[in-house]
């Protein structure tokens, strides 16, 4: 039996061809999960992942649709929800998500979740330490499985990250993800990452530095007192996820621009202001250019 108390079934026509849908009003996710995995309409490695994310909330609006497909014989699936309040674990590279409303689109496969302006927390494990609380998020996030592999993939997502010191404040941001999942063969699982802010607070360092650059410079950075501003900042990431990962299979750069910047670390180290220049982490070795500064009333060139 389905795991719900309450459907409704209808018949639609299209063109030559009629299909049956069934209707349900609200659906918890998880009895969502369970529905689509025991009528298997999702290929066992996503719901692998479904089940490694642990996705809780609320599906309202559900459309269950099924269509015979004439010249291959087979019966085709289509699923279409509103999510709502959806919270997920991070799992294999997949962001942690907290408090999502999106638009579900969903077929054996290919899917797609739209988000719409959602404010939410967002966390990618092993990359970025803090969780974002991230403002206004719209973006699409889309699967597609082939023979060989799967690919998942956050597409044109823009939004702003909280201030972590004045909250009213927030500072926009675009990102794209991409995920790489082989079905069948040897090829280790795989994480793209690009994101790119066009300016903020260089105080943003403590929720923008990655955690690759190590303990060092993390212990540097707390230590520091930094003001200033940077911008054009673009942090790429290329790297092997899950438990048989390689450290060679990393690459990552990270660039920004700083300007109007000052640095005081020790009590008997002089004060560097008005800093200009340029920083570049490639993967862990850091390179920083200074065009111009002011330290013991002299410049820096």
């Amino acid at each position: 039996s389905l795991p719900l108390n309450n459907i409704q079934l209808s018949e639609i026509s299209l063109a030559s061809q009629k299909a049956w849908q069934v209707g349900i009003k609200e659906l918890d996710v998880q009895q969502a999960r369970e529905l689509l995995e025991r009528y298997k309409v999702l290929p066992e490695k996503i719901a692998y992942f479904i089940d490694g994310t642990a996705p809780t909330g609320i599906a309202k609006d559900v459309r269950f649709s099924i269509l015979k497909d004439q010249t291959e014989d087979r019966w085709k699936f289509d699923v279409r929800a509103s999510l709502e309040n959806i919270h997920a674990k991070a799992f294999a590279g997949i962001p942690k998500i907290s408090g999502i409303n999106a638009q579900l689109h969903l077929q054996p496969q290919a899917g797609l979740v739209t988000i719409q302006n959602q404010d939410v927390g967002l966390h990618l494990p092993h990359v970025f330490t803090p969780t974002w609380q991230v403002n206004s998020l719209q973006g699409d996030l889309r699967w597609q499985i082939f023979p060989d592999h799967a690919e998942l993939q956050l597409e044109n997502a823009q939004a702003s990250l909280q201030d972590n010191v004045d909250t009213n404040l927030s500072w926009p941001f675009s990102l794209e993800l991409n995920m790489l999942f082989p079905r069948q063969s040897d090829t280790e699982m795989s994480l793209g990452l690009l994101v790119a802010l066009p300016e903020a607070p260089i105080r943003l360092h403590t929720q923008l530095v990655p955690d690759l650059v190590g303990d060092g410079v993390f212990n540097w950075l707390s230590s520091a007192n930094l003001q200033g501003k940077i911008s054009d900042v673009v942090y790429l990431l290329k790297t092997g996820i899950g438990a048989d990962a390689q450290d060679t299979s990393l690459s990552s750069l990270l660039s920004l621009n700083y300007d109007q910047a000052a640095v005081t670390y020790l009590e008997e180290w002089p004060r560097v202001t008005d800093l200009q220049g340029s920083l570049y982490l490639d993967t862990a070795d850091l390179k920083a250019n200074i065009t111009s500064g002011t330290t013991l009333g002299g410049k820096i060139r």
